[in-house]
């Protein structure tokens, strides 16, 4: 069963592609950090969704927690 929230939307890839741009970091730097060529970390970038596992190699590498603003997304959408 899919659920779809239409509230807050949610796009992995527009959230760290934000998260680059707003901290002055190149997408070369990124890829170089996360251990990925530029070609498959800019694949990332433009997909709405990804692996737990891509996340975490990705948070790690760039020192931020994306699982901690998705969890924060959705406590808004709970009303927390």
């Amino acid at each position: 069963m899919k659920i779809v929230s239409n509230e807050i939307p949610l796009n992995i890839g527009e959230m760290i592609g934000n998260y680059i741009t707003s901290n002055n970091i190149s997408i070369e730097s990124a890829a170089r950090k996360a251990k990925m060529e530029v070609a498959e970390f800019q694949k990332i970038l433009n997909e709405p969704t990804m692996e737990t596992d891509t996340l975490k190699i990705i948070s790690v590498a760039l020192s931020h927690n994306f699982m901690t603003d998705i969890a924060d997304i959705v406590d808004k959408e709970l009303g927390r």
